[in-house]
């Protein structure tokens, strides 16, 4: 599914931003969930990621 090797944290915060949860909300939920592996993403886009998922209304726990 996701390799870090191949997908950027930056790429996968852009693809996150960017989709719209009204119409693909799973791919939302799903672009969370990578960007929770903290050993491949850096606190701070996990940190952007987290407020727009909030500003979505995605549960974020």
């Amino acid at each position: 599914m996701y390799d870090v090797n191949l997908i950027t944290p930056d790429a996968l915060l852009t693809a996150f931003l960017t989709t719209r949860i009204s119409e693909t909300k799973a791919i939302v939920e799903t672009l969370a969930a990578f960007m929770c592996k903290k050993e491949h993403v850096p606190q701070a886009i996990r940190a952007e990621a987290f407020v727009a998922a909030a500003k979505k209304g995605l549960n974020t726990s």
